[in-house]
């Protein structure tokens, strides 16, 4: 399955490099080909980065992002779970519980490279919702490459655990903030994780 917005980008590539690849068949000159292939080359990139596969969802919190573990930490009664994603990781992301959507912010920042803790101040939209654990906050963040932040969901929808909420164009940070007394943290730094598929967290019993 292909993420929404992709075929834009995959099928234009691709009438490009037909195009180009027909004048080459026409006069002959060796850098038409050259294009026409580097423009393939970039075709078959992009059918890898706007994969978006299906997902079995899990029980608990689950993670809205795939990539890597890259912060958890305790600040001020929130717990905050950063999550890198690099270029080749599938980029659209997932409500993490099911909830209502209060709000869906643009907010302009920088693009300094997302495995940085600086990057939390980056180019970002930040989605809030009202869940059974109460409001929590999804957080995606553009960085150095990743310049576009594409969401799915408006205000006052109700999500599904696990639903598409957006993507964010070659490669970036996820940011996932929760209340802390009410959940208890199953994965680590480092940790690959995938999202809707991988359990990051449990409520407290």
């Amino acid at each position: 399955m292909i993420a929404r917005g992709g075929y834009t980008w995959i099928l234009g590539t691709l009438l490009i490099s037909a195009v180009i690849l027909l004048f080459y068949l026409e006069v002959r000159v060796s850098v038409l080909l050259a294009i026409s292939i580097i423009l393939l080359i970039c075709d078959c990139f992009f059918l890898l980065f706007f994969r978006d596969p299906e997902r079995r969802i899990s029980s608990g919190i689950v993670s809205p992002a795939d990539g890597r573990i890259l912060a958890i930490y305790d600040q001020s009664g929130l717990m905050r779970i950063g999550i890198f994603m690099s270029v080749t990781d599938v980029h659209v992301n997932r409500a993490p519980l099911k909830g209502r959507v209060i709000s869906v912010t643009h907010k302009p920042g920088g693009f300094i490279p997302a495995y940085r803790q600086e990057s939390v101040r980056n180019e970002r939209v930040i989605t809030t919702m009202n869940t059974n654990i109460g409001r929590i906050k999804v957080i995606q963040i553009a960085g150095i490459l990743a310049k576009r932040i594409v969401p799915y969901i408006k205000t006052g929808q109700e999500l599904k655990k696990g639903e598409r909420i957006g993507i964010i164009q070659f490669g970036s940070r996820v940011d996932l903030i929760m209340p802390s007394n009410r959940i208890k943290i199953l994965v680590k730094n480092g940790q690959r994780v995938k999202a809707g598929s991988t359990t990051i967290a449990e409520l407290k019993r």
